[in-house]
């Protein structure tokens, strides 16, 4: 039982460092855009704009398809939720409680009432799957743009690509996920995937990138005329 649980919680650990990072990574991108839309005098008509913006999605529903991939090899949630679902008898009641101060225990009991059934003596397997299956559900689209377009190039191409609150949307509830069964596990709440920077990012943003056009950028220019004959 113990390496299983040691499995389970390095898988966690992996898979919460990575959803920070593409926590991060939407941050930035969400914010870039309240700059550029705030700025009147940034020009919204720019190739870097339109690669900026590929880039963002490229990466991000890569990082949404790394976490929905069940293989023997493959790190993932929906991969730790398949193993969750086969051995749930070992998420019981019993150890949650335990996790917590004698005088937490009954705050214990309402959290797994509420994330494992009421009553249940352990994590059920049906639950967990159903947990999976509405997040493949949900990131369906995003997945299939994933592997049609930025994995592979698929002559069948994506006739209608998922929009940004697709998007969102399927990150939000993996998220959610993520909170519930790091709750599980650890009893330890996650109030949310938050990123971490460790200076402030906005920062490259208070210098301009292009500076004026001055003597010093105009190349080298010949002397003035002097005025004598």
């Amino acid at each position: 039982m113990k390496q299983k649980f040691d499995k389970w919680e390095g898988w966690l650990q992996i898979i919460y460092d990575d959803m920070v990072h593409q926590a991060g990574s939407r941050t930035v991108f969400r914010e870039t855009g309240e700059i550029i839309r705030a700025n009147p005098d940034i020009c919204k008509e720019s190739a870097f704009l339109e690669f900026l913006e590929q880039w963002y999605v490229d990466s991000i529903v890569m990082g949404l398809r790394r976490q929905l991939k069940v293989h023997p090899d493959s790190v993932s949630l929906a991969g730790l939720l398949d193993d969750i679902a086969t051995n749930g008898t070992l998420l019981s009641r019993q150890r949650f409680v335990a996790l917590y101060p004698t005088a937490e225990q009954r705050r214990a009991h309402k959290a797994f009432d509420k994330h494992a059934g009421a009553g249940a003596a352990h994590v059920h397997a049906v639950s967990v799957r159903a947990d999976i299956d509405k997040l493949k559900s949900r990131a369906q689209r995003c997945e299939e743009y994933a592997d049609r377009l930025v994995a592979h190039r698929d002559k069948r191409g994506v006739p209608h690509p998922p929009t940004y609150r697709e998007l969102n949307e399927a990150i939000d509830f993996m998220e959610g996920l993520l909170q519930k069964y790091y709750l599980l596990l650890r009893g330890d709440s996650l109030a949310r995937v938050s990123p971490t920077f460790p200076t402030p990012w906005k920062r490259i943003f208070a210098t301009a990138w292009l500076p004026s056009e001055g003597p010093a950028n105009r190349g080298i220019q010949p002397p003035p005329a002097s005025g004598r004959s």
